[in-house]
């Protein structure tokens, strides 16, 4: 009897082990539980790259006035608060961009036939050329209608970002504050047919999360163009 009191003991000690070790191996292996990790890690490193492609742009639509003694080509607005940084691009209602310059915060630029300009400002357009025109259309000549602040992907951006991705994969690592376990890819490819991509193999058998969004992008001469950004973390 004494022997077999001990041995149920034994049983009974076994079977708590075996169900605390079961507990634990769920608790640290749990697959829902690992999703969810990779779920956040995944929306931190979408934001994390995605701002870092990022710019900011104003923009102004302005009506012209094109009769009388507005008759001229060449215009001046004076838009005040633009930064220093900031450089301009003018563009048509179409989008085309017209000849201007930027000059303090004020803004030159030749209409050509067009009675409606949009004027943008970010730091990620090429400052302008526009030579000198004696006779210069001011603020009796244009009406500024309405103004927006919006963010739009860059190309510049993103190519450098895609450099640094092959060059020196961990310092982009470092400066995009992402951790040293969750591995990251993008991929840029426009409506035109033009791909950006920076994109690690992964290893098999590893989840591979991914994001993609339809967005606006400025282009490396300052034109807009839709494009498809996908970004994967595993």
């Amino acid at each position: 009897m004494k022997k077999k009191g001990l041995s149920n003991i034994e049983f009974m000690l076994a079977f708590i082990l075996f169900a605390v070790f079961v507990m634990a191996a769920f608790y640290l292996f749990n697959p829902i539980k690992s999703t969810r990790v990779l779920e956040s890690s995944k929306n931190y490193v979408v934001g994390q790259v995605t701002a870092e492609a990022t710019v900011q742009i104003r923009a102004y639509s302005v009506k012209l006035e094109t009769t009388g003694s507005c008759s001229g080509s060449v215009f001046e607005i004076a838009v005040p608060g633009i930064g220093s940084g900031e450089k301009a691009r003018v563009e048509d209602y179409y989008g085309n961009a017209m000849p201007s310059k930027k000059s303090g915060e004020r803004v030159i630029f030749d209409r050509g036939s067009s009675n409606f300009a949009v004027l943008k400002f970010s730091e990620d357009f090429e400052a302008g050329i526009l030579d000198k025109a004696s006779d210069v259309n001011k603020e009796s000549c244009y009406t500024i209608a309405s103004s927006y602040t919006d963010d739009s992907l860059s190309e510049k951006k993103i190519m450098e970002m895609n450099k640094s991705y092959y060059v020196n994969y961990e310092g982009l690592k470092d400066k995009l504050n992402i951790p040293n376990n969750i591995n990251f890819g993008f991929m840029l490819e426009f409506d035109s047919g033009k791909v950006i991509l920076a994109d690690k193999s992964s290893p098999l058998r590893v989840e591979v999360f991914s994001e993609n969004k339809r967005s606006s992008v400025i282009r490396e001469d300052g034109g807009s163009e839709f494009a498809q950004f996908i970004i994967r973390t595993w």
